[in-house]
């Protein structure tokens, strides 16, 4: 009950500052419970490509979609617990796995290892105290798109621990055709704040795009571009 109560009103007041849905359609999750994704119900076909960025030790969400939609889907994270996990399991051949982070620019991108078991390392996106990190090679979507031969992205995912906010800057200055795009905004983070998720979400709606579902916990998005 109090857990609800607190949900109610985080959503009241992240509506008071413009995160509220645009529109309302019918939507759909294939991995239901408290990580569950959300995305526009019918909207996935057979073959349709799906990119899946951050993946931890959690595939439910892109195996279950595979099942469902039977789409291809293309899931990035290069962290060393993620790529020795993903190397264990037994995958279907619609899955298909690439050791590289995805950012705003190509190059590589450093990344703060964790400092205890259970937490995953994330990409060093604000100044932080001197903590152990390694270097991953990093590619832009734009470019991601071009060497894997997509010209269209039917779905989006991001759980990326704050480089999401330089992945739409990217996605919108190059104008690239992603329909559907879900986000987990990580302005909680110290050093983020909420300001670039607004900025974030009002760029998207610039573009075109129409936010139509937030989580009860106002930090996964889901939009559309219809």
């Amino acid at each position: 009950m109090i857990r609800k109560i607190k949900q109610i009103a985080k959503k009241k007041l992240y509506a008071a500052l413009g995160l509220r849905a645009d529109i309302s359609i019918p939507v759909q999750t294939v991995n239901p419970g408290d990580q569950a994704w959300y995305f526009a119900k019918g909207s996935l076909k057979p073959a349709d490509i799906v990119y899946s960025l951050g993946l931890a030790t959690n595939i439910e969400f892109d195996l279950n979609l595979i099942c469902d939609s039977r789409v291809e889907v293309h899931g990035f994270d290069p962290t060393p617990d993620s790529v020795e996990w993903i190397q264990m399991q037994k995958l279907p051949p619609q899955f298909h796995h690439h050791p590289i982070a995805v950012a705003g620019h190509d190059g590589e991108l450093e990344f703060a290892l964790p400092s205890s078991p259970g937490h995953c390392a994330r990409a060093v996106t604000t100044p932080r105290q001197l903590s152990p990190s390694i270097r991953v090679p990093c590619r832009r979507i734009s470019t991601l798109m071009r060497e894997l031969g997509h010209n269209r992205i039917d779905l989006l995912k991001m759980d990326i621990e704050g480089s999401e906010y330089d992945v739409i800057k990217d996605i919108l200055s190059n104008r690239l055709d992603i329909p559907q795009i879900i986000v987990e905004f990580h302005h909680r983070f110290s050093g983020i704040g909420m300001r670039k998720t607004l900025d974030s979400v009002a760029a998207l709606r610039q573009a075109g795009y129409q936010l139509f579902h937030i989580s009860p916990w106002c930090e996964e998005y889901a939009f559309i571009k219809q």
